[in-house]
């Protein structure tokens, strides 16, 4: 029996690929599938991948007709066959034990969604090392190992869960309530909806306060250090927005906490990039909708103070109230948001 199917999308991971699959091979949970989605890798991947295949039966190997995250991902769910779901992305590594933990904790407490803290992994002179750990802290100290029931009402969640790796999630729950990634070309913030939807539809979900995923963090190529983040962004919460409501969810809250927060986030990664010019197509070309959007939550009482970090307040209040001023604000700032650069990726 197929106890856990482990969804791996790769696309020119020749560096990191073999640490990552045979992460995946060392677990001590057994009785699980390893399926390996490439969207046409060039760079000695698939190779890889074939070589590893070629020792365990466990891997599946499968092209994807599309170079997109989200269509691999989705790929990989028709595909499965195990009774619960995680998704390892390709340019990182997880700890032995990871999935017998989170499958222990999902069947023994009937859960549709299990999840566990992680670790922020780079490389240094040639050295691994784990930079920073972070877990869920809105849950410390008692909140964590208790079956939380109904989490869409639970707001402090939204800002922290925003991974899609992290955990281990009920196939059938998948399935039923038809969770998806976006299939828009690229890796660019596609599992927004698939996050959002299972916080807002699950019913029974448990975080656990150890830590076991390395996700790296100093992959250049990664979609986080694009250009177009911002823009990115706008599609991915545009489209959540009517899958929630479409499957009746009348209680926007949590949505406008992830969205507000987003936005600050990349756009002052952005406009550091575009050397502070709040004129910048790049910037100009999204504000319409955040904006209109932004300026909606707070109308509705959707956007509330209590909910969000530092200045996160004064900041979408601004923003909405006055936009120009937001931007001479921030460029006064000189935000200290992890950097792209101008001419990073546009995938």
């Amino acid at each position: 029996m197929i106890k856990v199917s482990l969804i791996l999308p790769s696309l020119n991971v020749k560096k990191y690929i073999r640490k990552c699959v045979m992460s995946a091979q060392e677990q001590t949970l057994k009785d699980l599938e390893i399926l390996c989605i490439d969207a046409g890798s060039d760079d000695g991947t698939w190779e890889i991948l074939k070589k590893l295949a070629a020792k365990d039966e466990r891997i599946r190997l499968i092209r994807s007709e599309m170079k997109s995250y989200g269509y691999q991902v989705n790929l990989g769910l028709r595909l499965a066959r195990g009774d619960y779901i995680g998704i390892l992305e390709t340019d990182d590594f997880v700890e032995p034990q990871m999935y017998e933990t989170l499958y222990e904790a999902v069947v023994r407490e009937r859960l549709d969604v299990v999840k566990a803290g992680f670790y922020f992994h780079s490389s240094r002179k040639g050295q691994e090392e784990d930079r920073k750990r972070m877990a869920f802290e809105a849950l410390r100290p008692a909140g964590y190992k208790e079956v939380i029931e109904d989490p869409a009402h639970l707001y402090a969640l939204f800002p922290e869960d925003s991974m899609i790796w992290t955990g281990l999630y009920r196939r059938q729950f998948l399935l039923s309530r038809q969770i998806r990634c976006s299939e828009t070309p690229g890796a660019a913030f596609q599992d927004i909806g698939f996050v959002l939807q299972t916080l807002y539809l699950a019913q029974r979900v448990m975080y656990l306060p150890e830590c076991f995923y390395h996700y790296r963090i100093d992959r250049k190529e990664a979609s986080v250090y694009s250009i177009r983040v911002l823009s990115y962004c706008h599609v991915e919460f545009s489209r959540s927005r009517q899958i929630l409501l479409a499957c009746g969810v009348d209680d926007l809250r949590g949505y406008y906490i992830r969205l507000a927060g987003a936005f600050l986030h990349e756009y002052k990664k952005v406009l550091r990039a575009v050397k502070y010019n709040t004129e910048d197509p790049i910037l100009t070309e999204t504000m319409e909708w955040f904006w209109e959007t932004l300026s909606e939550g707070m109308e509705d009482g959707w956007i509330r103070e209590e909910d969000l970090r530092g200045n996160a307040w004064e900041e979408i209040s601004l923003f909405v109230r006055d936009r120009t001023a937001f931007g001479e604000q921030m460029k006064r700032l000189r935000s200290k948001a992890p950097s792209i650069e101008r001419g990073a990726i546009e995938c």
